[in-house]
């Protein structure tokens, strides 16, 4: 009898501990797997335009694809797990979540993560792959404030420097802007590293500029 209870609770224990396994490996799993196609979005997107050579639309229509494929192939594994049998319409389904949300991050950028109201109107002057990088971490980060985005030669007499011949800031040959600049002050050191580690692991370049005006630049290599 005792032999028996001691099998019992050591096959209950074993039965326990390999379900908390299971929910640890959905609690952490879980977040990075959704994740993971939105981080790739923007990755994949900065590879194919600077590595690829591709314009910089074919380069987010086919992230977008490999994305929406990623998203939905974790929405068909988390189904088959919770007991349920996702067909084809989830796919549909994602991909139109990846459509509605390049979008949305193409043409909207909210006037509290500007730091006014014409560096909202501007938004649209960036390039289509830095805005999809800069709006994604702005979900991730509501508090990310854009400090400057386009500029032309005479801003830069205005604020008592020297004219540029050419910027990042400037309007380039494919008639985007391939630089913003975002506000450091009133940030722990930690959530400016973090802001800067983001943007170099998505491939796009970054430079923290110190003094009266302290911020981080972050730009979209040329081509060209």
């Amino acid at each position: 009898m005792r032999s028996r209870a001691t099998r019992s609770k050591g096959t209950s224990g074993i039965g326990t501990a390999k379900r908390r396994i299971r929910w640890k490996r959905w609690i952490f799993g879980l977040p990075v797997a959704v994740a993971l196609p939105f981080i790739l979005l923007v990755r994949l997107s900065t590879w194919l335009y600077v590595v690829k050579q591709m314009s910089g639309w074919m380069a987010l229509i086919l992230s977008a694809l490999a994305a929406a494929l990623i998203l939905g192939a974790v929405v068909w594994v988390v189904g088959r797990k919770l007991g349920g049998k996702p067909g084809f319409k989830v796919v549909r389904f994602t991909a139109l979540i990846l459509i509605v949300y390049c979008v949305y991050l193409l043409v909207f950028i909210s006037v509290s993560n500007v730091k006014t109201e014409d560096l909202q109107a501007t938004y649209r002057h960036l390039h289509p792959v830095l805005r999809v990088a800069l709006s994604t971490l702005v979900l991730l980060d509501g508090h990310v404030v854009v400090t400057d985005t386009e500029r032309v030669p005479e801003d830069y007499r205005a604020m008592g420097l020297s004219s540029r011949a050419s910027s990042f800031h400037f309007e380039q040959e494919d008639g985007y802007v391939h630089a913003v600049d975002l506000r450091t002050r009133g940030r722990t050191r930690l959530q400016n590293l973090m802001t800067k580690v983001y943007f170099d692991l998505m491939g796009l370049s970054t430079l923290r500029h110190t003094g009266t005006a302290d911020h981080l630049h972050v730009s979209l290599p040329l081509r060209y």
